[in-house]
């Protein structure tokens, strides 16, 4: 029942996060399906063949190897590491993948086309991560092939579009076939995290421990946002951003996660609970205050518009609160922010606007040109774009899409934006008796709402930290559409423990 902390459907008692009552979230590792002696012994010998092949490929070249530079050998061997971490126990590969989201450095690789490049750790743990899952299935063929989703032909769409385009760009000559490479695998690596999560989400407890994790981070990144600002005199970062951080990153973060816990705080509730969950929101909130992204706030409002409209517990208080905040603002808001909302509309560039002359700044006056820029090159080439990437770095989503692949892969993207949502609203509806499953839901879908703002002020949806905990979430929506969505959900699930 609603507001009395307890499942009817398991008739246990449970926190607001969905744990039973005396469960141990350390449980959620033995989640691995059974599986017989002989499977296992396949699978050591598996194991042991590759570890043999790896440290044989290091023997056998190291005399190549001085270039390495000492952490290189680091990495790999972590990545070794993880990989048999993916083979045995994919839960907890998962779990360093939610860590690693928000809380990896950047790697140096070396320069292309005089420009350097780098990748995170997250982006090499991703990989390593979906690489040991995929040897999983080969060997434990009773765990099946992957998930057929309402999504894979959105994705595939979208793909192809992107190959085409890109591929009629190499042709012409134009461009370079390795930078693309490298921005395809930036474009599309996120795609592997929902195919990853949802094929390994199998029950309720897991998206349980992994909505703390989430949580847990998002108050790290955000404590640390905190100390940016009023120890380094930055504008509010993430870790490992480099100097002067990525504020407007880590604002389209916070959106999508605010809203989660926003939404958790208003459908579940021990009171114990409620306060860790206001704390969160209050770290986080101030971040994102201090991130003086004025995208980042505008999406956020639009966030909370959109919960307002979508909670099913909580309503009217989260309408009296967002009232409150208005009419308190002009009074309690720090000068900084002030003076950054002040700022956009002085000491820039003059626009007509319904026959009247409106400045804007430098900032805000970029994301108007954008635009411009955009329809400029679209108009080039109309049906496919420039290709990936197209040579024209601009702060919005739309704008890009549509410069790289043109008309086509702009509603291909648009597409496969209104699948999302359309998946999440259907999840939504079919979740709203589980207090763990519409709070996530629920949060996902003003957060992706707040996302679609943000997207106007940057290249939100290319934004890997920004998307790995978009799609990590969005992959336990719609496994949770399934998990209480239908009859067979109505009872309990047994654990096999491995």
């Amino acid at each position: 029942m609603p507001g009395t902390g307890v499942d009817n459907r398991e008739s246990r008692v449970v926190t607001p996060f969905g744990f039973p009552e005396g469960l141990s979230s350390m449980d959620c590792f033995s989640l691995l399906p059974p599986v017989g002696r002989r499977t296992r012994a396949q699978a050591s010998t598996v194991l042991l063949v590759l570890i043999i092949v790896v440290f044989a490929f290091f023997g056998l070249n190291v005399g190549h190897l001085g270039t390495f530079a000492p952490q290189h050998f680091f990495y790999l061997f972590l990545a070794l590491v993880v990989f048999v971490l993916a083979f045995l126990k994919t839960n907890f590969a998962l779990t360093i993948l939610i860590f690693s989201m928000l809380l990896s450095p950047e790697i140096g690789l070396g320069e292309l086309s005089d420009r350097v490049v780098t990748v995170r750790l997250d982006d090499i743990l991703l990989v390593v991560i979906f690489l040991g899952w995929l040897a999983k299935l080969a060997v434990f063929k009773e765990l099946g092939l992957l998930k057929r989703t309402p999504l894979n032909g959105p994705i595939l769409l979208f793909a192809f579009v992107c190959v085409v385009s890109t591929g009629i760009m190499l042709i012409g000559g134009k461009g370079s076939f390795l930078r693309s490479l490298f921005y395809f695998l930036k474009y599309f690596e996120y795609f592997l995290v929902y195919f990853l999560v949802v094929n390994n989400i199998n029950e309720l407890r897991q998206v349980r421990f992994f909505v703390l994790l989430m949580i847990l981070t998002c108050l790290l990144v955000s404590c640390y946002a905190l100390y940016s600002y009023f120890v380094m005199g930055w504008r509010a970062t993430a870790p490992f951003e480099g100097e002067g951080g990525e504020a407007n990153t880590l604002s389209g973060y916070l959106i999508l996660m605010l809203s989660l816990v926003i939404s958790l705080l208003l459908h579940n509730g021990l009171p114990r609970y409620k306060v860790c969950l206001m704390g969160v929101l209050g770290v986080g909130g101030l971040a994102l205050l201090f991130t003086l992204s004025r995208g980042g706030w505008l999406g956020f409002i639009f966030a909370c518009g959109a919960l307002a409209c979508y909670v099913q517990r909580g309503r009217p208080a989260l309408i009296f609160a967002i009232v409150i905040l208005i009419v308190l603002a002009p009074f309690v808001t720090p000068r900084a922010v002030r003076k950054r909302l002040t700022s956009t509309f002085a000491h820039g560039q003059t626009y007509q606007v319904a026959g009247r002359e409106v400045t804007i700044d430098r900032s805000g006056a970029a994301r108007i040109e954008s635009w411009r820029v955009g329809w400029r090159k679209v108009l080039k080439k109309p049906l496919l774009g420039h290709g990936i990437p197209g040579g024209t770095v601009v702060d919005n989503q739309y704008s890009r899409v549509m410069i790289e692949v043109g008309l086509l892969g702009l509603w291909a993207f648009f597409f496969l934006l209104r699948r999302i949502f359309r998946m999440a609203w259907q999840a939504m509806l079919a979740t709203a008796h589980h207090p763990l499953a519409i709070s996530v839901v629920t949060g996902f879908l003003a957060g992706f709402v707040g996302l679609l703002v943000h997207a106007f002020s940057a290249a939100t949806f290319i934004i890997i930290r920004v998307m790995e905990p978009f799609w990590f979430i969005f992959a336990m929506v719609v496994a949770l559409t399934e998990l209480v969505g239908g009859p067979a959900s109505a009872q309990p699930q047994e654990v096999e423990g491995t």
